[in-house]
């Protein structure tokens, strides 16, 4: 007995990539200056009183992993499709 699977590529290739990257904030002051990188933003308020919270700017950094992770998860994510 032959069993075929479909499987949406989409899916696991999103959930590889999002795994294969690690996301972090820059934090500006008001003026444009650089103050420091923050793991996210609620890290970083948690160091300044909340009445002051508006007074900064975030952008956000993405860093991929190499892409030899990205490739592991996606075959471990197409290896236990399989499985199952």
């Amino acid at each position: 007995m032959t069993v075929e699977t479909v499987i949406d590529g989409d899916l696991i290739a999103f959930k590889a990539a999002a795994a294969g990257e690690k996301r972090t904030v820059d934090v500006y002051d008001s003026s444009g200056k650089y103050i420091e990188e923050y793991k996210n933003r609620t890290e970083f308020k948690a160091t300044i009183p909340k009445d002051q919270h508006n007074e900064y700017e975030f952008k956000d950094i993405q860093r991929p992993e190499p892409i030899e992770n990205v490739l592991h998860t996606a075959k471990k994510m197409i290896n236990g499709i399989a499985e199952k």
